[in-house]
């Protein structure tokens, strides 16, 4: 017969506890302690024989299990994927929808593992191939896009809520010289900084401390 002994994180060892020994050895196949903790063991108790023990071990919480859903089915759609988090946990998601040559939208703010949690909708940029995207600490959104629907040229698109409408977003174009290999980040002030490559060889940086939907800025 098994038990825990020490019951040191005060879980309960579940399972078969008992069996029968062959040539001397008995096999437990489905024991469990029900509370995670560290320091736990085990004593063995026969009649007629001396009590043994094992050595100390730990018990770990069961790790966490990925839930998946289907967000957008919608065409072709989920190339370019880039992935944002809000200051309220929210998620934020923009990524191709490659028949149409538009760049979709979808966000989350909570239960995000259940399809219906999802609001997803198209936003105002035809032709888009790259874009990056990060969110401030006032949950408005910004986006970086590329896409030869705009002649080439990088664009920057900001929303401050309400994204899946499309009206909400502002675009304008920072640099007629090309966009590929577009990324942006925010810096603690809330500048916006992006960097991309803009000829056959060059990237450029143009960082942009406020006012981000004026070109000029």
């Amino acid at each position: 017969t098994l038990g825990l002994d020490p019951q040191a994180g005060g879980g309960a060892l579940s399972g078969t506890t008992t069996g029968t020994a062959v040539s001397g050895v008995a096999t437990f196949s489905d024991l469990s302690v029900d509370v995670a903790g560290a320091g736990y063991g085990l004593r063995a108790t026969a009649t007629g024989l001396t009590d043994g023990t094992s050595g100390l071990f730990d018990v770990w919480p069961p790790l966490p299990q990925f839930a998946s859903v289907t967000l957008d089915s919608v065409g072709t759609v989920g190339e370019s994927l880039r992935m944002a988090m809000g200051p309220a946990g929210d998620v934020h998601l923009i990524y191709r929808d490659r028949p149409n040559r538009t760049l979709r939208y979808a966000e989350c703010a909570m239960q995000c593992d259940l399809a219906t949690s999802w609001s997803t909708a198209p936003i105002p940029w035809v032709g888009t191939v790259n874009a990056a995207m990060a969110v401030d600490n006032l949950g408005v959104l910004h986006v970086a896009v590329y896409g030869p629907g705009r002649q080439n040229d990088l664009g920057y698109g900001m929303c401050p809520g309400a994204c899946v409408d499309s009206t909400n977003w502002s675009v304008v174009t920072i640099d007629t010289l090309g966009g590929r290999q577009v990324d942006l980040a925010l810096d603690a002030a809330g500048g916006v900084h992006v960097v991309y490559q803009a000829g056959p060889d060059d990237r450029s940086y143009p960082p942009s401390p406020t006012a981000c939907p004026d070109p000029a800025n």
